[in-house]
């Protein structure tokens, strides 16, 4: 009886989807992960570039014009912008010449499968950093 299981293969193809298709859904989700993190990672730097731009072409209102540009050039591309983004905006004096360095942290999305199952904690984040010079005004 044994070998009639043995040499029955009705079934095996079913069985064999069964065992693939949970490993295929587990790694279509860790690739969207890692597209989502890419993604986002290419906007911030972006984002932190187009802040130090205008930063440094308005030296009386370097942080305001940063925070606006930023929020402006991101809003339309990231979910929940203003609430998962931090901006710094460091600079020594409003000087031409100075440098303005705009350093921005934002908190990306993440499916439920990526931080419970893989431990990773719900505070990660992607991180752009860009520097220009205060323009000199005519």
């Amino acid at each position: 009886m044994f070998k009639k299981f043995l040499k029955d293969k009705k079934g095996s193809e079913f069985i064999n989807f069964i065992v693939w298709v949970p490993f295929l859904l587990i790694l279509i989700v860790v690739i969207s992960q890692i597209a989502i993190m890419g993604y986002d990672q290419v906007v911030v730097q972006e984002t932190s570039l187009v802040a130090a731009k205008s930063a440094a072409q308005n030296p009386d209102t370097i942080e305001v014009s940063a925070q606006q540009a930023a929020d402006n050039f991101a809003g339309k591309f990231l979910p929940d912008w203003s609430d998962k983004s931090t901006i710094n905006v460091s600079y020594p004096d409003t000087n031409p010449g100075s440098e303005v360095t705009v350093t921005i942290h934002y908190i990306f999305p993440k499916y439920a499968f990526y931080t419970n199952i893989l431990k990773r904690p719900s505070t990660d984040y992607v991180k752009g950093q860009s520097m220009q010079i205060i323009e000199e005004r005519p």
